[in-house]
């Protein structure tokens, strides 16, 4: 370090610098790390009172490792080959070793099918800014028109739709034109939603409300007293199956069935239905006129 940079590190512009809180860098071949590195000092500078070479001065002072060993040698190339040490030569030279063409083109690329989609306004525009730096870093530096339509062009449908129905004078107009446009939007969403959940409620209350219509007359209707049929004999009662229990099915009793059942004969003694011993009679009145016969 000469005597002239020693003077530079001790100026009141460099302890301006230090107060900025500048990033150091450690020389990591990591492209996205060395262009943040690069953009972050390009802002810090560009706000302070210094010349083109104090900015290289400055800047490098905050270099670490294997960043310094890579200034060393490009400062003492620049200077054989008689190349200005000025910030837009240091700045060339470092985005050329630190980020390579082929990274630029793949940023390029993307940022050439960069799509909004189910991204927020908000995430679209960083990531736009992030590759747009890219861009700006190569031989054809992307003008203020040609940024608008890259970007309006990303848009989703129903936000671009908006942006289009406004006059749009700059690249941060249309930004906040599109912030605009998805906040309406979604406020439109929201009321929808909102008028369809209290029309969702208010069927729903009118729902309970609503009468019980009355079964159809093609479905078989269940009375609630009416037994229905047993799964394990397929005779219609309540209570427990007496299949396979030696009992009578009518009152529960063992030692007879249904049939000979003297409960069920009682009940039809009493109301004078009992078929079987009206044929019992029959028989007796034949067996009786068959053995007045025999007896002659």
């Amino acid at each position: 370090m000469n005597n002239a940079q020693n003077q530079n590190m001790g100026s009141a512009a460099f302890r301006e610098f230090c107060r900025m809180n500048p990033p150091e860098f450690i020389g990591e071949y990591v492209p996205a790390t060395a262009r943040e590195w690069i953009q972050r000092m390009s802002g810090i500078l560009e706000s302070m009172e210094c010349t083109e070479a104090e900015k290289v001065t400055f800047a490098t002072r905050f270099f670490r490792g294997a960043a310094c060993n890579w200034w060393d040698g490009a400062r003492a190339s620049m200077l054989s080959s008689q190349t200005e040490v000025n910030w837009e030569n240091f700045r060339r030279q470092f985005i050329s070793h630190y980020i390579p063409e082929s990274y630029q083109l793949q940023m390029e690329r993307e940022l050439t099918e960069l799509k909004q989609g189910s991204m927020s306004v908000a995430e679209y525009t960083t990531r736009f800014n992030e590759l747009v730096r890219y861009v700006a870093d190569g031989n054809d530096v992307p003008t203020e028109a040609w940024k608008m339509k890259k970007y309006r062009f990303g848009l989703r449908a129903d936000i671009a739709h908006d942006v289009f129905m406004q006059p749009v004078t700059n690249l941060g107009d249309l930004i906040q034109k599109s912030y605009h446009a998805e906040a309406s939007l979604n406020d439109i969403r929201r009321e929808r939603g909102e008028i369809a959940q209290k029309k969702k409620d208010s069927e729903k209350y009118n729902m309970h409300l609503k009468p019980k219509s009355s079964p159809s007359k093609n479905k078989q209707n269940y009375s609630p007293r009416s037994p229905r049929k047993c799964p394990d004999c397929g005779i219609p009662h309540s209570g427990e199956c007496m299949k396979g229990k030696d009992v009578c099915f009518y009152c529960k009793q063992p030692g007879h069935y249904r049939s000979d059942c003297p409960k069920l004969q009682k009940q039809g003694d009493a109301s004078g239905t009992t078929k079987s011993k009206g044929r019992v009679y029959s028989l007796d009145d034949k067996q009786k006129s068959h053995g007045k016969q025999a007896m002659e």
